[in-house]
């Protein structure tokens, strides 16, 4: 595997003086949860349609990835276009002390590739959906491309293996990812152009890359072994 041209692409946390940390949560609901009170509730968003060409799965039944031996594994895809309740807290703080904090909420709209490996054990997740940006107060929302890889066919576990940001729509808060960009990319004699990958302390044990031409380019399982994009019908 060749790396050519490597840009890293830092994104800044943009922070207030009295902002500490910030935790958030996605629901499986399809209604905001009643128990969550919420300081600003932006209601239902939907991504904005330029963001949902950011993973090129649409109406495309098998994707196929190879490793170095030319093994091929087939990964049967299904789509799942949904809301479901974010919630986002801000804990404010004087002089280490928690004084306050400020609860967001949002009916995010998502739209989930699921990648189940045909006969085998792998599932791969990929996912465009609204998420909130980094400012302090009433939030605005942006669409993120999420890719979690995991080992266990029954569950996909929710750690992340690449997180971009792919419209900040009005926001004009810096993204958080920690991203790096191949002008060239070459895996197993084969070549992918502007290829990402994130850095991402969630899922240290996969890693993917991705561009917007092929989606998922390639990915690691856990003991290293790399696959790489090799077609789908």
């Amino acid at each position: 595997m060749k790396f050519k041209n490597g840009n890293w692409w830092i994104g800044m946390f943009v922070c207030f003086v009295i902002l500490s940390s910030t935790t958030s949560c996605l629901k499986s609901d399809d209604t905001t949860d009643g128990t969550v009170k919420c300081t600003f509730d932006l209601g239902k968003q939907n991504l904005v349609e330029t963001s949902k060409e950011f993973l090129p799965y649409k109406n495309v039944q098998n994707l196929i990835f190879r490793d170095s031996l030319g093994v091929k594994k087939v990964f049967e895809v299904t789509f799942r276009d949904s809301h479901s309740s974010l919630n986002n807290i801000f804990y404010i703080k004087e002089v280490n002390k928690v004084v306050d904090s400020i609860v967001n909420c949002m009916q995010s709209q998502s739209w989930e590739y699921t990648l189940k490996e045909i006969g085998g054990s792998l599932l791969l997740n990929a996912k465009i959906y609204n998420d909130f940006d980094l400012s302090v107060g009433e939030k605005k929302v942006l669409d993120k491309v999420e890719i979690q890889v995991s080992e266990n066919i029954t569950n996909i576990a929710g750690f992340s293996a690449f997180k971009m940001t792919v419209d900040n729509r009005s926001s004009t808060a810096m993204t958080s990812e920690v991203l790096t960009k191949y002008d060239s990319f070459e895996v197993y004699d084969t070549t992918y152009t502007n290829v990402f990958s994130s850095f991402t302390t969630s899922n240290p044990r996969h890693k993917a890359y991705y561009n917007k031409t092929e989606g998922i380019v390639a990915f690691t399982e856990s003991n290293g072994r790399l696959w790489r994009y090799g077609g789908k019908n």
